[in-house]
Parts: C-alpha cells; sequence; structure tokens
C-alpha cells in the first residue's frame, strides 16, 4: 500500500486525520472508529471491528462507509502509518478466552522537537505529537 501524506508548517495545529484522509467520508470514519475504541481501552476485537464496519456500511451512525473501503482504506491505512496494531493478543470477556483484535497506539517520542531546520524528521515528529494529542483528548 502506498501512503502518501503532507505534512507541512500550517498542519501542525490541525487533526492529523485531516491529512491523512483527505476525503470528508473517510476521515469521518476514522473519527468513529477512535471514538468508538477510545470507549473500549483504545482497543476492539476482530469481531467488534467487524460489526463497526457493518454498522457503517449500513448507515447507522453520522456517516455510512463501505465495509470494504473500510478495512482497505481507513484501517490499511492506520495500520500502515503505526497509528494501529493488529493482531494484538486482547481478553474477551464475552468469550472468556484470549482473542486477537487491534489497539490504538501511542507512539514514543522524544519531548523535544528534533532541532534545526524544518525537515522530514521535524514533520514526523510534529505528525506524531498531534496523533498522541488526538488520542490523549479522547482518553480524557
Amino acid at each position: 500500500m502506498i501512503v502518501l501524506l503532507r505534512w507541512d508548517k500550517e498542519s501542525v495545529n490541525r487533526n492529523p486525520l485531516d491529512n491523512i484522509f483527505p476525503n470528508q467520508k473517510a476521515r469521518k470514519a476514522a473519527e468513529q472508529l477512535i471514538n468508538h475504541m477510545s470507549k473500549n481501552k483504545g482497543t476492539l476485537t476482530s469481531s467488534q471491528m467487524k460489526t463497526f464496519a457493518l454498522s457503517l456500511d449500513q448507515g447507522l451512525g453520522p456517516v455510512k462507509y463501505s465495509y470494504k473501503n473500510f478495512y482497505r482504506y481507513v484501517l490499511g491505512k492506520l495500520i500502515a502509518l503505526g497509528l494501529m496494531e493488529k493482531d494484538v493478543p486482547l481478553w474477551s470477556e464475552s468469550t472468556k478466552r484470549t482473542v486477537l483484535g487491534y489497539r490504538l497506539v501511542q507512539l514514543k517520542i522524544p519531548k523535544r522537537s528534533p532541532g534545526g531546520e524544518y525537515n522530514f524528521w521535524k514533520a514526523a515528529w510534529l505528525m506524531a505529537r498531534s496523533w498522541n494529542r488526538v488520542l490523549q483528548e479522547h482518553n480524557a
């Protein structure tokens, strides 16, 4: 999967989902996913993710988004960028056993940005900081 990501000086205070998903429907689907996962401690089992994707496909939430496109585009991009982990062992209360699922990733970055000019490393640090802030807002 090729991931194009534009992160410049003007993007510093914006939501990173605006830059990751230029398509408004995909961005809203990603926001709904993050909201849903935040209510569940940042994790979803595979069956819970399937249920969420089907609810988007049926238009039960604020945005109607295709099941197939959700898995391919939204989840694929979040996993490719390292913002979400797949096949993470999770405890399922309903089945009383460990199952595989998805988890939002809090990125580990230094407190201070890379010094010097604005380059790739500074842009990556700013994007990671913005992502961590989004997760912190949802967990608060």
